[in-house]
């Protein structure tokens, strides 16, 4: 009888100590769990941010979302305030709500956010346009296909002695040149973007002792020059006055100015 009772007591004893190691070991798997489930990512993210600083925007995004955001200090400044307010927005909808206003964008690896700057996009600058007219310097008429050439771009007057080029803002020298003319260099081509810079110039007959000689002016002297030779020249009594012209003249205005010219 005693040995019975010995045995159920060892039964027993066994029994409990089997299932108390099945209570450690269940406790033990939950503990374990327990940092794993909460670095599992929030599906939705919520945020009431104003004018607050983007660092500490961040390490709320990383509370909620379980991801780690990395950025250069040197790059991304956090300092940068901002307003958000947002509710049960995806990650991405969140990061980029945030970074609206800022200089900076994101990208996702993994668990990992980076934060870099934007690229700059480039400018496209719109071009200038150089537009005028060839003249003959003795009696006004048109020189017909006089070749000009600015900034590396060629093309030739037409019947009325017009040309036009588009160019790149920048300061050009314009070589012109035409058969029975001397050629000409001309200086001081300023072209500005998605603007007119106007050069009409004047060419001279060439004769023997002139063979070879390039001349050189300046864009200013040709405008004022071809003026005075157009009104020379033309049939009626007509009167002009150009851009040089105008700002010697005290006039405000140039209506002031225009009262200077006769007919």
């Amino acid at each position: 009888m005693d040995k019975r009772k010995k045995s159920l007591r060892r039964e027993k004893a066994s029994v409990c100590l089997n299932v108390t190691r099945k209570i450690g070991l269940l406790l033990f798997i939950t503990v374990s769990m327990l940092p794993a489930m909460a670095q599992q990512p929030a599906s939705t993210l919520n945020a009431n941010y104003t004018n607050t600083p983007l660092a500490e925007i961040f390490a709320a995004i990383e509370k909620q979302s379980g991801y780690a955001i990395n950025y250069s200090k040197t790059e991304v400044n956090t300092a940068i305030k901002v307003s958000v307010k947002a509710t049960r927005v995806t990650l991405r909808e969140l990061l980029g709500l945030t970074l609206k206003s800022t200089p900076y964008q994101f990208s996702i690896d993994g668990n990992i956010i980076v934060i870099k700057m934007r690229p700059r996009e480039a400018v496209t600058a719109k071009p200038g346009r150089v537009s005028g007219r060839v003249i003959d310097e003795e009696d006004g008429q048109p020189v017909i296909n006089a070749t000009v050439a600015i900034g590396g771009k060629t093309t030739v007057s037409d019947i009325n002695g017009a040309f036009t080029l588009i160019l790149t803002k920048g300061t050009y020298t314009a070589a012109v040149s035409s058969v029975g003319y001397g050629a000409k260099n001309i200086t001081g081509i300023e072209v500005k973007e998605d603007q007119l810079f106007t050069l009409d110039m004047t060419m001279k007959k060439e004769k023997g002792q002139l063979a070879g000689v390039v001349v050189t002016a300046s864009a200013r002297k040709e405008s004022v020059a071809s003026l005075y030779i157009r009104q020379k020249n033309n049939a009626g009594i007509t009167d002009g006055i150009s851009s040089e012209q105008i700002s010697r003249t005290p006039d405000k205005n140039i209506g002031e100015s225009l009262k200077r010219i006769s007919g």
